[in-house]
């Protein structure tokens, strides 16, 4: 059967695209359960909340990624940041009392400011890991990353960032890719929080791809395919070829730094 992708340049259009679909015949809807075991597998009680928290920000695990070592990554970046260059010169916005007095001709205080070229660089990180994996470690390898994106962009890097989901059942390959950050935005942990460390946003939003997308294999449903971390069929077909992709697998043993020389490699 023919592959299928999908992109979407935010987190608002992929709402979008999950909400106004519906469920292709022949599909489960495994999204939905509300069960106690669904609830431990996805970590929300329904999709609904899941839904709620892709779109307003996850609170909790943000706050667990910050305290996993991105707040002391931004402390640390604060206090190495360059400051503005400050010198005496004829002309400037501040007099040089001590220059003026001992008449010194550069008896003012300029800014000396520098133009930079930033490189930008456009990060895939694929997200499909096993059914095994925990919360846990999906946000420990999640803060890893983040930390080099912040030294990366520190360092006059600027990043964009996206995330995807590539599954495979029998000959069929379905996929999706998600822009969560642009070059020109900061990085805001409370709203990619969600789409990197949440369980819910491959066992409720990613399902959900899978169940309402049309040319989905029925052989896909309950069991939504395996993971794959092939993600050049995906890429090609996004117009995204030249991203430089990351995934839990390859970064579970890395450092921070390790990470960032991957990512300015």
């Amino acid at each position: 059967m023919k592959n299928v992708y999908k992109k979407f340049d935010s987190l608002q259009q992929f709402d979008m695209y999950l909400s106004q679909g519906t469920t292709q015949a022949g599909m489960s809807e495994d999204s939905m359960l509300e069960r106690a075991s669904s609830t431990q597998f996805t970590t929300t009680a329904s999709y609904a909340e899941a839904q709620h928290i892709m779109t307003t920000g996850d609170t909790d695990n943000a706050k667990r990624i910050e305290r996993a070592g991105v707040a002391k990554e931004r402390a640390k970046i604060r206090c190495t940041a360059d400051k503005r260059q400050m010198y005496a010169s004829p002309v400037g916005f501040l007099p040089h009392v001590p220059n003026y007095i001992a008449g010194v001709p550069c008896n003012m205080i300029n800014e000396r400011r520098t133009q930079v070229r930033h490189k930008v660089v456009t990060l895939v990180y694929n997200i499909s890991v096993g059914g095994s994996t925990s919360a846990t470690d999906m946000r420990d390898v999640a803060a890893r990353m983040l930390s080099a994106i912040m030294r990366a962009e520190a360092q006059g890097v600027r990043i964009n960032l996206y995330v995807c989901d590539i599954s495979v059942s029998g000959e069929q390959e379905i996929g999706w890719l998600l822009r969560i950050k642009t070059s020109g935005q900061h990085l805001d942990v409370l709203k990619t929080a969600y789409p990197l460390v949440n369980p819910s946003m491959l066992r409720r939003h990613s399902f959900r791809f899978t169940e309402v997308t049309k040319g989905v294999s029925k052989r896909f449903s309950g069991n939504y395919g395996g993971a794959s971390n092939n993600t050049s069929r995906l890429l090609k077909a996004c117009g995204l070829s030249n991203a430089k992709t990351l995934s839990y697998y390859n970064m579970r043993t890395q450092t921070a730094n390790e990470i960032l020389k991957d990512i300015l490699s």
